[in-house]
């Protein structure tokens, strides 16, 4: 999913291990067998776009782990300053024919000096192993 975020919304000075939720993802996860357990191992990808004026720091967090924080110690503006994580946040189990429902939060804090961010791109993947 790609969210475009037109007003450049400022960072969240946030600043602990948690950050604060500026985007939520979700998804539904079926066990396709109806006779056995399932494992499932989800895999997301977050790549946020930051606008970053002189002195400007801001992180992003995926599932509220601080995945990426940068700084601008330079004299000019920084746009568009991003990096794409990955992390494996899942291992479930789906009874036989269920479904589940995978929550991921996307967070955003220590921001200082004006930062602000414009797009955060996300990917939620699911491998689904019957047992």
């Amino acid at each position: 999913m790609n969210e475009v975020f037109p007003d450049n919304p400022v960072v969240p000075t946030t600043a602990n291990s948690d950050g604060t939720t500026v985007a939520l993802r979700t998804l539904d996860i079926t066990n396709p067998d109806p006779c056995r357990e399932a494992v499932v191992l989800i895999e997301v990808e977050v790549d946020v776009d930051f606008v970053l004026p002189p002195g400007g720091r801001a992180a992003y967090f995926i599932a509220r782990d601080e995945m990426y924080r940068v700084q601008n110690t330079g004299g000019s503006t920084m746009y568009d300053v991003h990096t794409q994580n990955t992390k494996v946040t899942g291992n479930r189990t789906i009874p036989p024919g269920g479904t589940i429902t995978f929550s991921l939060d996307i967070g955003m804090g220590w921001g200082a000096g004006g930062a602000t961010y414009n797009r955060v791109q996300s990917f939620v993947r699911a491998m689904i192993f019957a047992l």
